[in-house]
């Protein structure tokens, strides 16, 4: 029999896409279900859910509605930060494209409220362009705590903060972060099939719906390092992206994912998601994904082992002068860097190394993971 945690997360998943799960029903607990729908960042979907469905055999539909509320209040704020964002890149004559939950919110679930924001997160072309964002931005309240990147091998982003909003806005120059993942998607092809987004004003625009799900099934490989790959608010992202899809745009999937080396990322991510809520998928796409698959380095499953993930990192990079770069910038990143983030009592450079280094060790014995993003 089931555990509680994987009864309650099968209860939910199953509300989530209008199923009413009743098989599952003994043993789940309300507040169990409300801190897994919080954790996993699904409230408004799970409040939708239940609401269109006229759930009433449980007190779930009261308990949720507080954090329901919360939830929608954080996602307008969200939206009203991205319409002042992207005025401020339009008039400076900054190309962007939003990513992942503010765009997906725009038109893929059946309102922008119902698809749970924690902070945003903006594609820009290249470093060059996002530092020039981020000057741009500062007049409306957003600093770079560490405007310092490690290197331009191990990392793609930079972290805005807005004090005045409390909010987290993600600048990325690439889709990926890691080595193993970066460059696969180039900026030009992206804005390319990029599609507009009228609800946060200006010229916004977010990803197709072809690079959408490859996005989405990519995000959830990065994640593998961190565990939390498949929280219910990705994976429903995946299932919700499938449904959008029609022939055409299955088979630009295969291509694309074929053309980037990413077919097996793709296909674990439509199979967590299957697994998750059900998801119809095409058994011909899945079997073209996996065919597609055998040729690449890289066997997503074995992502969440920290050393298996570094040898793709290193594997993925041409020639052994930049693997020894990389190497370099992830032992020891870049001074200024290092200052900033291990150096904030004012530690001298050897203590602020000797700390870095202390990092690395605990990373490599398994004892740290690197944060997850939203």
């Amino acid at each position: 029999m089931a555990n509680a945690p994987d009864l309650e997360r099968r209860w939910c998943a199953t509300r989530l896409v209008g199923a009413l799960a009743r098989e599952c029903a003994v043993g789940v607990r309300a507040d169990r279900i409300l801190a897994l729908a919080t954790d996993e960042g699904v409230v408004s979907a799970l409040h939708h859910a239940l609401a269109r469905g006229g759930d009433t055999d449980s007190a779930l539909p009261l308990a949720l509605v507080d954090a329901a509320r919360g939830a929608a209040a954080r996602n307008m704020l969200c939206v009203a930060e991205a319409r002042r964002i992207q005025l401020a890149l339009d008039a400076a004559g900054i190309p962007a494209i939003w990513l992942k939950g503010i765009a997906l919110g725009q038109w893929l679930y059946p309102g922008p409220h119902l698809r749970d924001v924690a902070d945003i997160d903006l594609l820009l072309p290249d470093h060059a362009t996002t530092q020039r964002a981020a000057k741009v931005l500062a007049p409306l309240g957003y600093t770079l705590p560490n405007p310092h990147i490690a290197g331009d091998l191990v990392v793609h982003e930079l972290l805005a903060w807005s004090g005045r909003a409390r909010l987290e806005l993600d600048l990325h120059w690439d889709l990926s972060n890691p080595a193993l993942f970066a460059g696969l998607l180039p900026w030009a092809e992206l804005a390319a099939a990029s599609q507009p987004l009228p609800g946060l004003g200006g010229q916004a625009r977010g990803l197709g719906k072809v690079h959408a799900l490859l996005h989405a099934c990519l995000h959830r490989a990065v994640n593998m390092l961190t565990g939390r790959q498949d929280r219910l608010r990705w994976l429903l992202d995946i299932h919700w992206l499938v449904l959008a899809m029609d022939n055409a745009a299955w088979m630009a999937l295969v291509r694309a994912a074929s053309e980037a080396s990413l077919a097996d990322a793709t296909a674990a991510g439509l199979e967590a998601a299957q697994q998750a809520f059900g998801t119809p998928l095409p058994p011909d796409i899945v079997q073209s994904l996996e065919q597609a698959a055998v040729s690449e380095g890289v066997r997503t499953a074995r992502l969440a082992n920290w050393h298996y993930f570094q040898r793709c990192n290193w594997r993925a990079l041409p020639g052994m002068r930049m693997r020894l770069r990389w190497l370099r910038q992830s032992l020891l990143p870049d001074a200024a860097h290092l200052r900033v983030r291990y150096g904030a009592d004012g530690a001298h450079l050897p203590g602020v190394v000797l700390r870095r280094l202390g990092d690395a060790w605990r990373r490599w014995r398994g004892w740290a993971r690197p944060r997850d993003s939203l």
